[in-house]
């Protein structure tokens, strides 16, 4: 079953917290922090992975800096203190629990949103906290685990041909959102193969395990809706902001990038409309066999009592009851029960009862 693994935070966030506290909240993590950056342009492209990052010494271009690990706070701090994030934007940093939304800022753009990608230990789904950073020259993303989905836009940036490569930081940073969008529609893609398969082991069989399979893909597929309806943002800011760091070329692939989210948006809630009507289907399937047992049994129990009653009388302990010395007594008794039997179920059949 597609199953979306939605955690609970080891570290809660605690109330009465001054605005701006940097604490991390979300699952405890014993992994030391990795910092990859990539600085190109269309002449060079230089890629590096290391612990720390020190500004100062890369070379001149377009940064993309990729934090992976967010539990470490003096690292989020440190890589902050370097591109001038403010304090507020840190602290959502390392909130994992923070809601998919886009903020501007004097320098950047901000913009915290929900990753999707298969799960190596199981059929499912995990969800990973990412938050985005557009600057004039820069693009940072901060990952709460180790994977991601932008194994493509690195590809993509060594093609020396490539848009991605010969364009500024708003591309890019379109690139990666664009990049987390395309894995939510092989979720959805996957919610409708688990929709069809269930339909087909529920007409052929009902189980309680079903039932429950249902409720978990509804329960996924709200959540990400919910995350959806946050991303709808992005697009609707991103092409109306008068910010200087978004060019105007690039607005037609945020437009694109805006139907696609429409579209996920509308698959999704046609994948909660199938699995409400599959949860309706199976409620009737169940209703309609227990019927049927019902019905059966109802039956049988019409068809003996008039027997019982039979065999009851001649089983009273009274010495003087007729018929109990005739010789053929017994035998006409099967005979009479016999057809009153099949007298109930030709009746039975021409009221179509069975």
């Amino acid at each position: 079953m597609v199953k979306l693994l939605i955690r609970k935070s080891d570290n809660p966030l605690q109330a009465g917290n001054a605005p701006g506290t940097l604490e991390y909240i979300g699952i405890s993590r014993e992994e030391a922090p990795k910092v990859e950056w990539i600085v190109f342009s269309p002449e060079f492209i230089e890629e590096e992975t290391a612990i720390r990052f020190e500004r100062n010494s890369i070379r001149e271009g377009i940064l993309w800096l990729n934090l992976q690990g967010v539990h470490q706070v003096d690292v989020v701090q440190d890589i902050s203190r370097q591109f001038g994030l403010h304090v507020l934007t840190q602290e959502e940093i390392v909130n994992t629990e923070q809601r998919p939304k886009l903020e501007f800022f004097e320098p950047y753009i901000f913009m915290p949103l929900k990753m999707i990608y298969p799960s190596v230990k199981s059929d499912s789904f995990i969800v990973e906290h990412l938050s985005l950073v557009l600057g004039e020259n820069f693009v940072l993303t901060f990952q709460e685990q180790s994977r991601d989905v932008f194994h493509p836009i690195r590809e993509r940036l060594k093609d020396v041909k490539s848009r991605i490569r010969n364009r500024g930081t708003d591309y890019l940073f379109y690139a990666l959102v664009d990049a987390v969008i395309s894995n939510y529609f092989a979720y959805a893609d996957r919610v409708e193969e688990q929709v069809a398969a269930l339909e087909v082991e529920i007409y052929a069989k009902t189980n309680s395990l079903q039932l429950k399979q249902i409720q978990q893909l509804q329960s996924d597929v709200n959540q990400i809706l919910r995350y959806l309806l946050s991303l709808r943002e992005f697009s609707t800011f991103f092409l109306r902001s008068d910010s200087t760091l978004i060019q105007e070329e690039t607005h037609i692939f945020v437009r694109d990038l805006a139907d696609d989210i429409a579209t996920l948006k509308e698959q999704m809630e046609t994948n909660r409309e199938q699995l409400r009507n599959l949860r309706d289907l199976y409620l009737a399937l169940v209703n309609h066999r227990m019927n049927e047992v019902v019905k059966t049994l109802t039956i049988i129990s019409t068809i003996f009592i008039p027997l019982t009653f039979l065999s009851g009388i001649y089983g009273m302990n009274f010495s003087y009851i007729p018929e109990l010395q005739f010789r053929y007594g017994y035998f006409y008794l099967l005979g009479i029960m016999i057809v009153m039997v099949l007298g109930m179920m030709v009746y039975f059949r021409y009221r179509k009862w069975i």
